[in-house]
């Protein structure tokens, strides 16, 4: 499957959102990481380039990230279904593929052995838009790839919202069901231009997936933006983080509790 997105994520929007990811990461994942990167560094593994397949790769935030924090040497490979978003020059030096989710696994097995002892599949913000077919098609390429996964910043739908509004629940609603369409599973204000960027497509998101809702809607985006102008308005955007190691480190972590 290699036809361009019918609707793709925009290099503004993904470098805009930048600092507020890596920030969110710093705070809430760093033991994962840190588990990653003991695995990675273990004395039963031989020394060599660690193969990084990154899914989604965008215009190259989950690298940027991860490169400086992990202290092994890379090959990194990085997956997109936007040729544009390929073709950034953050990718430079990395393998290339263009292609969906259906076709990784056979994509990634054409790459052969990594050169190094392991490879880790990576994903920032993709697990909630993926449909159920996409998530069954990157399981199998993280067995496929040795078992080992971390998967970030995939939002769990929990949005908490001062000071509340009575339409708040309007927006989590039709926002959430525009999430599960097309059988997907679905679900700080420090950053101002973040944060008025991302309620202005929530808003458009949820009002094309009720349009009885979209006046009301438009008019809590107002007063929404106006409460982030004065400096009244906080946002906090509960997303979770996965770390797959694969049966033999959970066997080894159960043997040493």
């Amino acid at each position: 499957m290699t036809t361009e997105p019918a609707q793709r994520a925009s290099p503004d929007w993904l470098d805009l959102r930048w600092a507020a990811d890596a920030e969110a990461r710093d705070r809430g994942a760093t033991d994962l990481l840190e588990r990653l990167v003991a695995h990675l560094r273990g004395p039963d593994r031989d020394q060599g380039p660690v193969r990084v397949v990154d899914v989604g790769a965008g215009t190259g935030a989950n690298r940027r990230y991860l490169s400086p924090r992990l202290p092994v040497e890379q090959e990194w490979v990085c997956v997109d279904h936007d040729r544009e978003l390929l073709d950034h020059p953050r990718h430079d030096g990395a393998r290339r593929i263009h292609c969906g989710l259906t076709d990784l696994p056979a994509e990634v097995a054409g790459l052969g052995a990594p050169v190094g002892p392991a490879a880790v599949v990576v994903a920032n913000a993709v697990l909630d838009v993926l449909t159920t077919a996409d998530l069954a098609a990157l399981a199998d390429c993280v067995v496929a790839t040795g078992g080992i996964a971390l998967l970030s910043l995939s939002v769990t739908g929990q949005v908490r919202w001062e000071p509340p509004d009575p339409v708040d629940d309007v927006l989590a609603r039709a926002f959430d069901d525009h999430q599960r369409r097309d059988g997907r599973p679905g679900p700080d204000g420090r950053h101002r231009e973040l944060l008025a960027r991302w309620l202005e497509e929530r808003v458009e998101d949820a009002a094309g997936q009720e349009p009885a809702s979209a006046e009301v809607l438009r008019e809590w985006q107002a007063r929404r933006a106006a409460q982030m102008e004065s400096g009244a308005l906080r946002v906090l955007v509960d997303h979770v983080d996965l770390l797959v190691l694969g049966r033999d480190w959970a066997d080894g972590a159960q043997r040493g509790a």
